[in-house]
């Protein structure tokens, strides 16, 4: 097994020379996402990126123009940078946080800040599939959690003003969409999964805590946006 290793190891020296070797042993993994590059440690990363190196990537017919990349923190690593993440051993799921990066184009831009996607328009102003909605106060003193009829009390909108239909809809989502939360697990150990996203000039990186987590959000948002930037080259 180990000459087998050695050849190829030889192998790629020849072919690729040391730049293979470089990214054999490297603790990041470079992924391109449109018009951005990104370093992210080899822990973190999840997509194909974290095995492919870009030089193997962008070989003829493996470069598919991807745009996303997926990463995860261990619930042990936002614990040890936000102060009170709360692990619950009991959780099935666990409570690390799965995310999303995502190189927008200026449309899709747009859309991110537009508070007619996604149905937030209806949401507020109680037309559509949210003709019949349920709105309750939230554990968090000025949330509310917003339900269509046909889910509640599985899944819910929460959001960080009460949604009265009889004022204008806010100019832009994060001035009071929070997240979007659904009820997951077997009876007796169910528990809210929340997924939000942080918008960071043209990127969007999606993600999701547990909702016992959710009064660290700015905390948790702070810690993310800061290691996205320092990848980002």
């Amino acid at each position: 097994m180990k000459k087998i290793a050695l050849i190829v190891i030889v192998i790629l020296v020849a072919v690729f020379g040391a730049q293979a070797i470089t990214y054999a042993v490297s603790d990041v993994v470079r992924i391109k996402l449109r018009q951005h590059t990104f370093l992210i440690p080899k822990h973190i990363a999840m997509e194909r990126e974290s095995v492919m190196p870009d030089w193997l990537l962008n070989m003829s017919g493996l470069d598919d123009g991807s745009s996303t990349t997926l990463f995860k923190f261990d619930d042990q690593e936002i614990k040890a940078n936000v102060t009170g993440y709360q692990v619950d051993s009991d959780n099935q799921f666990k409570d690390d946080v799965e995310g999303l990066i995502i190189a927008l184009t200026s449309e899709e831009v747009g859309r991110y800040k537009d508070p007619s996607y996604a149905q937030l328009s209806d949401l507020w102003q109680r037309t559509g599939s949210y003709k019949n909605r349920k709105v309750e106060a939230a554990e968090m003193p000025g949330w509310y959690k917003v339900y269509r009829a046909v889910e509640y009390p599985n899944s819910w909108a929460l959001l960080s003003r009460f949604p009265n239909s009889d004022k204008p809809i806010p100019d832009q989502p994060q001035d009071f969409w929070i997240a979007s939360c659904l009820m997951q697990g077997p009876e007796g150990k169910r528990n809210g999964r929340c997924r939000t996203y942080e918008l960071i000039d043209d990127i969007a990186v999606e993600f999701s805590i547990s909702d016992y987590n959710l009064h660290l959000l700015d905390e948790i948002r702070e810690f993310i946006r800061s290691q996205v930037r320092e990848w980002k080259q």
